[in-house]
């Protein structure tokens, strides 16, 4: 369990730190998006970026009722419910979760963000997509092989909410 746990630990720092240094080294590299240039253009932008998430979301519950079919489990108070099932039902819950947390913490950053830094906003939701899809397959792997996604999400959350709150306190 020990060498488990520090397993887990070696992981997870290396995601959270190839996150981070990705994250960025890929700014700078980002154009200003069209209409960017104010507030109101990037909360625009941000709202329109909000459909990948959605668009996530429903590919999970596509995959949700899918693995129910396949798994033969209609009832789902008395079936039992397959393995791929009980998988993307809790991929699709800890997304929902997820998601909650990004899409406020990406419209408060469209508001604070200076206009020629507007690309953070689809390199945002680019790592989100991106982590979440990670965080699937490895769930789909082994439990196990969740965390450089989950550690990925969490990073990019707590980022951009570090970000937004630097910028109200100072």
């Amino acid at each position: 369990m020990q060498r488990l746990r520090l397993w887990a630990m070696l992981v997870n720092g290396a995601a959270a730190v190839a996150t981070a240094a990705l994250f960025a080294a890929l700014l700078p590299l980002m154009p200003v998006p069209d209409g960017a240039g104010t507030t109101a253009g990037r909360l625009v932008l941000a709202v329109q970026l909000a459909a990948a998430p959605a668009a996530l979301l429903w590919l999970m519950v596509a995959a949700v009722s899918l693995s129910r079919v396949a798994g033969n489990a209609f009832n789902p108070i008395d079936d039992a419910e397959p393995r791929l099932y009980r998988i993307n039902q809790r991929v699709l819950s800890n997304t929902v979760e997820q998601t909650i947390v990004f899409m406020p913490a990406l419209l408060a950053v469209a508001t604070v963000v200076p206009a020629e830094r507007g690309g953070v906003l689809i390199l945002a939701a680019v790592f989100f997509i991106g982590a979440r899809l990670v965080f699937w397959a490895g769930y789909l792997i082994h439990p196990f092989a969740r965390a450089p996604g989950m550690t990925a999400t969490a990073v990019l959350n707590l980022g951009l909410l570090v970000y937004v709150i630097s910028q109200c306190v100072i």
